[in-house]
């Protein structure tokens, strides 16, 4: 096969590589989802539903078509009580759609550019093509996330103003997250008449953190997104949200421009479960990030420890996150992994987020791949199927 082969990314992995089940069953440490699925309690209350109501409810159109309610549950459990509700805006197509949704209007507002920093969510790359924006990747002086988000700190007010500023914390592919720096990322931008746009789809693993950095972006003119696949552990419920500042309610952003009753009754009993909380108490989602976050400490410091014991690297990171970078000596990771029947994403996966960048470093290509988290139990087997992926010569089979 041609590792220089066009392909998409994690759909290619299942279509051109064949697994012969040598070691038992596939280990998905693909698409980022939580490594403990969603909270018990969570699964405990939809298992124990009447389906009855149900059905009933499905017949008939929500009284609250703009779901005011549950913004404004969302945004309490996020420590953001002097937001509108109209600020939220939730999609049925995650985190993504959410993006989708608020550029689409920024881009009508005559925003007409949008910078990454490389090594970022490649999908942003779609956002930019459908609403028409020029996509500008930003590098540092290495392939370091973190080095080209600090990049971005010098861009000047012309190439900033009208821009949108995109930025993920935590990083994906890297899983690394710095406070201080999208702080100053979000008021440079700002400064400078660009819009910050931060995704957080990642950050609740960082506890009070996340709640601190949602704030702070939309006290100073930005857009956040969130979603509760990432670390709620619900990828195929697809409920995204973007919060908007409401400088930008002001703007527009409200009434004929919104859409309306984008919450189905599940999704909408699934927030409730999450986030509503007695006096004083934590909400679940706040429970459930927290374990997801212990897991991932103790779970990464022997993963790490493993990795290196094999002769790997491991990027920048943060080891609350379920995201890390894992490079090898090998061209070829990505498919050697895959061949044992763990699943990953190559980086080559991300080489959209190069896109006229000046050449500092070679890409890392299918050299690296994003690795997530283990679930409980599954280590010892990864390491062992990485040992043996590591070991064995691929040339004939590739």
């Amino acid at each position: 096969m041609n590792t220089n082969e066009k392909f998409t990314g994690y759909l290619f992995g299942h279509e051109q590589l064949r697994y012969d089940g040598r070691h038992g069953d596939v280990i998905d440490l693909g698409l980022g989802v939580s490594p403990l699925g969603p909270a018990a309690e969570l699964t405990a209350r939809l298992a124990n539903r009447n389906d009855a109501p149900w059905l009933s409810e499905l017949t008939h159109y929500a009284q609250d078509p703009a779901h005011e309610e549950t913004c404004r549950l969302l945004l309490d459990g996020m420590g953001m009580t002097d937001v509108p509700a109209e600020a939220v805006a939730f999609s049925s197509h995650g985190s993504i759609g959410a993006a989708d949704e608020v550029v689409r209007f920024l881009a009508r507002q005559g925003y007409h550019t949008l910078f990454v920093p490389v090594y970022s969510f490649p999908d942003i790359y779609r956002l930019a093509m459908r609403s028409g924006l020029r996509y500008r990747p930003v590098s540092g002086m290495s392939l370091n996330p973190l080095d080209a988000a600090a990049a971005m700190l010098k861009l000047n007010g012309r190439e900033l103003k009208g821009a949108i500023v995109y930025l993920d914390y935590p990083n994906n592919p890297f899983g690394a997250a710095d406070a201080e720096l999208m702080r100053r990322l979000t008021v440079h931008a700002v400064r400078h008449g660009a819009l910050p746009l931060i995704d957080l789809a990642f950050a609740e693993i960082l506890g009070d953190e996340f709640q601190q950095a949602a704030k702070f972006v939309v006290d100073n003119g930005g857009i956040i997104l969130g979603s509760l696949s990432k670390t709620q552990g619900l990828p195929h419920l697809r409920l995204g949200y973007a919060v908007v500042s409401p400088a930008l309610l002001a703007r527009g952003y409200s009434g004929a421009q919104r859409l309306l009753f984008l919450l189905s009754p599940l999704a909408k009993l699934i927030l409730r479960t999450l986030f509503e909380r007695s006096p004083g108490q934590q909400h679940l989602a706040c429970h459930h990030a927290r374990r997801v976050r212990d897991h991932n400490r103790h779970t990464n410091r022997l993963l790490y420890e493993g990795l290196r014991d094999l002769g790997l690297a491991v990027g920048c990171t943060d080891e609350r996150s379920h995201l890390q970078v894992v490079m090898a000596k090998v061209p070829d990771l990505w498919q050697r992994l895959m061949l044992h029947g763990v699943i990953t994403e190559s980086l080559q996966d991300y080489d959209i987020t190069l896109k006229g960048c000046s050449a500092r470093c070679a890409p890392f290509g299918h050299q690296a791949v994003r690795l997530l988290t283990p679930a409980p139990g599954q280590l010892t087997e990864v390491l062992f199927r990485i040992k043996q992926a590591q070991a064995d010569l691929y040339k004939e089979a590739l």
